[in-house]
């Protein structure tokens, strides 16, 4: 049934608002009817203008407001200085119109009208005409009509969009520093005193209510934040408090308790033990190293001990311990400190002792030392002093003593005088020796005589081995045979082997019978044209050191090369001996494949660039003709 087909054909009202049956209405949108008796005069003519029904309107039904006077109830707002009811969130106006107002068309009724508003962006107001016709406007609205009573037609109606700027807080509430652009209801427009957080389910109204112990509102007050570890909060309180030093909180953070003796509250709000070396500070919010010269054995101590007889510790120590042998506890028992040269302190010693007499130390001595032999103490008693030249001391001496007649030390520290022994005679710090010279003379000049005696005996021996050796030779008769019979090279040889003892030995006739018997067997040599022979000997004498025989070596070898330029050679030879020479010296040299043609006058150069060959096996006159007679290798040289 809808609104108009409910009341078609309606003339009056004749019967109270509240004895209405609505079991007839099948489908429409309006205020809840029977909310209607509770509401004040202000309110239910709003209702009753927004339907058309028939009720004696007054302009001073509302009261007037501003910031300092507020409407009475939730469902009024303040608006341009006068209380208007609200309606699903608009705030209704009667006798106004907006000033840019388009008809909606197939639109009537205030709840459709209030959709069509609420679906355009721009919508800010919309009217209902007399007729329930729609109407929506976006720039405000014209000045207010005077009023006046309902006759044949219902009055036009206005309903502007309600914002938290027209809504006045209910009690002790306060409006909201930041809310929705969109707001229109207390829940949203309001918040609760500090204490206070608001129902949620109590929206679109406000309700508050105060936090249950240990939780606080939360900064919108729309909830209850549970207190941190370490603070608490009583029911009612707008704020959690943090617990005192030394304290945490309990009993899901409603308290605070005091940590035991020797515990202290942390961080992660439990109380727990300091951990050996330390105790609690005076809040018991840390914990605290023990100082120098205390300790703490155990965790859980409450107070730091001090260090017992001749110990010692550092900062936060969990013990005390004695010091090393050579030190003592400072005065303070933080450290241990080095006994002084001249005293010494055994492990756990309380103070140190001063070295008896004869005895020294040095720094951070665990016990006195005794002096080593060739040293005594010195004065400070912090070493040992060595003895003087002259003087001894054997091991731990109080003091040094004189060496005795016929003995003495030459060097500082001696731990006993040393005898001079023969030939010298001692004193107290040196052995005497003027007599040491006439012994070294004496001595120099027997040295001096048996060199002498030694150099002739040799000189004699060399020249009888000379003479011996050349009792092998003849060398009065030409034509005497040698001793080595015909190896005349050999002979040459020994000749020179007796030549160098004879120079040695400065046995110059010897000398000049060695050269005469040298020029003797050159001389058989030249004669019998053994001519390798005599080139080979030429050789040895050109080698030594001989001068007289390197003249003759050197004629002799030239003499050698002109015969071998100018020897003939034999049929007998040729037919029997050259061939078989001849591949042997050719194997001998080095053979390059050059074009035919090639002189002697080719450059080195050019003959390297040849490629390498093999000797040929039938060679002609012109590849035999270098190899028997150019260079060291050829027939006639030596």
């Amino acid at each position: 049934t809808s609104m108009n087909e409910m009341f078609q054909g309606a003339v009056a009202f004749d019967q109270p608002i509240g004895t209405w049956s609505l079991k007839g209405i099948s489908r429409g949108s309006f205020p809840n009817l029977r909310a209607l008796v509770s509401y004040g005069a202000c309110h239910k003519h709003a209702v009753y203008a927004a339907w058309g029904w028939p009720y004696e309107w007054k302009d001073n039904s509302c009261s007037t407001c501003d910031d300092n006077v507020r409407c009475s109830g939730q469902h009024l707002a303040c608006f341009e200085g006068q209380c208007a009811p609200l309606l699903e969130g608009y705030i209704y106006l009667i006798h106004r119109t907006p000033t840019n107002a388009i008809a909606a068309p197939g639109v009537s009724g205030f709840a459709a009208c209030k959709a069509a508003c609420d679906a355009e962006l721009s919508c800010s107001v919309f009217s209902l005409s007399s007729d329930f016709a729609c109407s929506l406007g976006s720039q405000g609205l014209q000045p207010a009509m005077s009023g006046r009573k309902l006759q044949g037609q219902a009055p036009l109606a206005s309903f502007v969009g309600h914002r938290c700027l027209h809504f006045t807080c209910p009690g002790a509430t306060l409006k909201a520093e930041e809310f929705p652009q969109d707001a229109a209801s207390s829940f949203e427009c309001c918040t609760c005193a500090a204490r206070e957080r608001k129902i949620l389910e109590a929206r679109p109204y406000l309700q508050c209510e105060y936090c249950e112990a240990g939780k606080v509102p939360s900064p919108g007050r729309t909830s209850c934040l549970a207190c941190t570890n370490g603070s608490y909060a009583l029911a009612a309180s707008a704020e959690c408090v943090l617990c005192q030093p030394g304290q945490v909180s309990v009993n899901s953070n409603t308290a605070c308790r005091n940590c035991l003796q020797g515990e202290i509250a942390t961080q992660a709000n439990v109380c727990q033990h300091c951990p050996a070396g330390s105790v609690p500070s005076a809040h018991q919010d840390a914990c605290v190293p023990c100082g120098p010269g205390t300790y703490a054995s155990s965790p859980g101590a409450w107070n730091c001990s001090a260090c017992p007889g001749p110990t010692y510790s550092g900062a936060g120590a969990m013990s005390c311990l004695p010091c090393t042998p050579g030190t003592v506890p400072n005065r303070e028992q933080s450290a241990c400190e080095a006994c002084p040269a001249g005293e010494s302190a055994r492990e756990g010693a309380l103070e140190c002792t001063s070295c008896p007499i004869g005895k020294y130390s040095s720094d951070g001595a665990m016990s006195c030392g005794t002096c080593a032999a060739g040293m005594k103490v010195n004065q400070l008693q912090d070493g040992c002093d060595k003895c003087d030249a002259g003087e001894y001391a054997e091991e731990g001496a109080l003091e040094c003593t004189r060496c005795p007649n016929g003995k003495y030390s030459d060097k500082p520290g001696a731990g006993a005088c040393d005898d001079c022994g023969f030939p010298l005679m001692g004193s107290a710090t040196e052995c005497l020796w003027w007599h040491l010279p006439i012994i070294l003379v004496t001595t120099l000049i027997l040295m001096a005589v048996g060199w002498i005696f030694a150099q002739l005996l040799r000189a004699h021996c060399r020249r009888r081995k000379v003479r011996r050796l050349m009792a092998k030779f003849d060398v009065h008769r030409e034509d005497a045979e040698f001793a080595f019979g015909s190896d005349y090279e050999d002979e040459v040889g020994e000749i020179l082997h007796i030549w160098h003892l004879a120079s040695k030995a400065q046995l110059d006739d010897e000398a000049e019978q060695l050269l005469s018997l040298t020029k003797i067997i050159l001389q058989r040599l030249k004669e019998q044209k053994r001519w390798s022979q005599l080139h080979r000997s030429a050789s040895k004498l050109i080698a030594s050191d001989w001068e007289e025989a390197v003249a003759i070596g050197k004629a002799e070898a030239s003499r050698v090369r002109f015969e071998s330029e100018h020897l003939g050679v034999s049929l007998s030879y040729f037919l029997n001996n050259f061939n078989q020479e001849a591949h042997e010296a050719m194997r001998e040299r080095d053979w390059k494949e050059g074009p035919w043609g090639s002189t002697a006058d080719t450059s080195a150069e050019e003959w390297d660039c040849w490629p390498a060959s093999h000797f040929p096996a039938d060679p002609n006159f012109i590849q035999l003709a270098p190899v028997v007679a150019v260079g060291d290798l050829g027939f006639g040289f030596g």
